[in-house]
């Protein structure tokens, strides 16, 4: 019996302006002989698509390369875009804004490069992981920076200027751009927040509004200025928060949203088309960073914020209580109907009794070290059993 199989070789793509100039044989910088040499491990014959940032780009070979240099050759004619282009920088780190990259390159807009946050050690230390729009640049063939700090990196200053881009679009990138970096786009930094600025500027916006029980929420199309996130708006979209979302929920809807939201705002922003304006500073309210302690659960507060606590805090850091030593994260929950004393397990399924003579009625737990299960599973064997009471009010 034989096999066939089918080899897909990519060919990884980098930014030099020296591509299309008249030598066959160029240089690029020492930050980018770095990325080939260490990060993509590539040796001398290997090839790679080297563009220049104006719609020319060109197959190049290595012909030469030591510890802080890579000398390529062309190999192929150079191509030239026969449409104009304009250029784009997108700074990003989760998952979230990983669908927002795939639709500006589904559109075929010419990013130049990509920034994240550099890869960061795994729990067990034994390998690094890279973000999610690291991965994914690497699969669409585009250039990806991992600078751990912009301000004052005089040598990412310089590339980013040569660049010489029209927009840059910023979602959850992780990094306060520095101001001499916001001079280098055309059309400056546009940031993807997720809120209705004014409202919960900051670092946890999807958590603060279900936390606080919010009914809507949705993103803002906003301008980088000096300040966190006090820039002008040109676009703002709302979606409903519905009684059984939780942050992870929102957050792709909001993802999605935004991916089909973005290119009509490049559009605008590019034929100066879309006007921005000036925030309510008035009424602005602040989504501070989430710290774990926050997830614990305090049974006197009432059952509707202890749902918006463990809804908001989902999957990560989590809502938790703690039962004889032990933490218990509740996942899911949802309004009951039995009232008795606060902290109090009211059913053999776990409805514990709130502040509010209300209760919760829990749908999925994770016990500390163990894996998250649904109630039913839960409470064979459980030590939380009716009448137990859970003290940490």
């Amino acid at each position: 019996m034989s096999y066939s199989y089918n080899v897909i070789v990519r060919t990884h793509r980098i930014y030099c302006k020296s591509v299309s100039e008249n030598n066959s044989v160029f240089k690029i910088d020492q930050t980018q002989s770095m990325h080939l040499i260490k990060v993509l491990r590539l040796k001398a014959k290997d090839k790679v698509e080297v563009f220049d940032g104006c719609g020319a780009s060109a197959i190049c070979e290595i012909v030469e390369l030591d510890r802080s240099s890579v000398s390529l050759v062309r190999v192929s004619d150079l191509e030239v875009s026969k449409k104009p282009t304009k250029k784009i920088v997108f700074m990003g780190t989760p998952s979230f804004a990983v669908p927002i990259l795939k639709a500006l390159h589904k559109k075929k807009y010419l990013i130049s490069a990509t920034y994240t946050q550099p890869p960061q050690k795994s729990q067990r230390g034994q390998r690094y992981n890279k973000s999610p729009i690291h991965l994914i640049s690497e699969e669409l063939n585009i250039e990806c920076r991992t600078p751990r700090i912009l301000k004052g990196n005089n040598e990412e200053f310089n590339f980013f200027k040569k660049l010489d881009v029209d927009i840059v679009i910023v979602v959850a990138y992780g990094q306060i751009i520095p101001n001499d970096f916001l001079n280098l786009s055309k059309k400056g930094f546009i940031n993807i927040h997720a809120s209705l600025l004014p409202k919960w500027r900051g670092a946890a916006p999807i958590q603060r509004s279900i936390i606080n029980l919010e009914k809507e929420t949705g993103i803002s199309i906003m301008k980088i200025g000096e300040k966190l996130d006090t820039g002008p708006v040109c676009n703002s979209y709302k979606i409903d928060i519905k009684e059984n979302d939780n942050a992870e929920t929102i957050s792709t809807k909001l993802s999605i949203l935004a991916s089909e939201k973005i290119s009509e705002n490049i559009d605008g922003i590019l034929d100066d088309t879309v006007r921005f304006k000036e925030q309510d500073h008035n009424n602005a309210t602040y989504a501070s960073k989430i710290k774990k302690s926050e997830g614990e659960i305090k049974w006197s507060d009432n059952a509707e914020n202890i749902i918006g606590k463990i809804n908001g805090l989902y999957p990560s850091p989590g809502a938790f209580f703690i039962f004889k030593e032990e933490r218990y994260k509740i996942l899911k929950a949802e309004l009951g109907t039995k009232s008795g004393e606060i902290g109090e397990v009211m059913t053999s399924d776990l409805e514990i009794s709130c502040g509010d003579q209300k209760s919760i009625k829990v749908i999925e737990i994770q016990r500390q070290g163990k894996k998250p299960q649904n109630i039913n599973e839960f409470v064979l064997g459980s030590q939380i059993t009716k009448g137990s009471r859970i003290t940490n009010v």
